[in-house]
């Protein structure tokens, strides 16, 4: 049986953790001096207690590459490791590194050009074919094709964490405020991008299923999570709206982990969708 490994920057639910036997290896996230490992240190509900407490803001570090080694060699079993985008973190460089360093070819390491639950649906559904006996070449074969139609959509209420992260700039943040402009981010082919923005957040994730439409049409099956940092009404209400509007194969809510949440804050909403690629 193929083994399939993720980091935390995957979001993935405990339920889904547990179901599909993925033990993340820990990202970690900077609050001023103090270093946390994900998952180890600090869980979701820290993570946002610290938010409105901190003096300082949210910065995500590195996992090194003896993280990924120690989790590479527990089994000689082949393996997947589901990274999310090499061009939005330094993941899939420690773990490639690792991999060299040690002459592990047992391990593929495999860019899903994107991030939270979209690698997370990616890995649940590496799980089911590893279960059903496919090869790393047949999964990996089933991940490009569910990697080149994945799209995430996010609604941010604030651009102050965008300005810290280097993802907006001062002028940008400070006109956003003061006309309560609020961008929806899109993630596509490995990059985040400005794919809108409204007046207030309401419009804001109001706005995202009709920008999905530009992806997937109504008939067409996908795989859909709802994402939220701490904002589990606005969530829920687009959950409703989506599920209304698309041919949804299957549909997971998870809150957005500190990976993510460094980079947007408390109080965003937002979807990733996969086509639900058959087997």
């Amino acid at each position: 049986m193929v083994r399939i490994i993720v980091d935390s920057a995957t979001d993935l639910p405990e339920t889904l953790k547990y179901e599909y036997n993925l033990n993340p290896v820990p990202t970690r996230v900077r609050f001023g001096d103090e270093i946390y490992k994900v998952g180890v240190d600090m869980d979701d509900n820290m993570f946002y207690e610290l938010l409105p407490r901190s003096p300082y803001f949210p910065k995500t570090v590195n996992a090194p590459p003896r993280d990924f080694y120690r989790v590479f060699t527990q089994s000689n079993e082949e393996t997947i490791y589901l990274s999310i985008s090499r061009k939005l973190s330094k993941y899939y460089e420690s773990a490639l590194l690792a991999k060299t360093s040690f002459n592990l070819d047992h391990v593929t390491i495999y860019d899903t050009n994107s991030l939270s639950m979209v690698t997370g649906m990616m890995a649940i559904t590496a799980v089911r074919m590893s279960r059903l006996g496919y090869s790393v070449s047949e999964i990996l074969n089933v991940m490009d094709q569910m990697k080149e139609r994945s799209v995430i959509y996010i609604a941010v209420p604030t651009l102050q964490y965008l300005f810290v992260s280097g993802r907006v700039n001062r002028a940008q943040m400070i006109s956003g405020s003061l006309l309560r402009i609020k961008p929806i981010l899109r993630v596509f082919n490995g990059v985040i991008e400005s794919a809108s923005r409204a007046r207030g957040l309401p419009k804001a994730i109001a706005s995202i299923p009709s920008l999905l439409e530009n992806d997937f049409n109504r008939n067409e099956e996908i795989m859909l999570t709802v994402l939220h940092s701490n904002n589990l009404d606005g969530a829920t209400d687009l959950a409703r709206r989506l599920l209304d509007r698309f041919s949804v194969s299957e549909h997971f809510e998870t809150r957005i982990g500190s990976s993510v949440g460094a980079n947007i804050g408390p109080g965003a909403v937002g979807i990733a969708a996969v086509p639900a690629v058959k087997f």
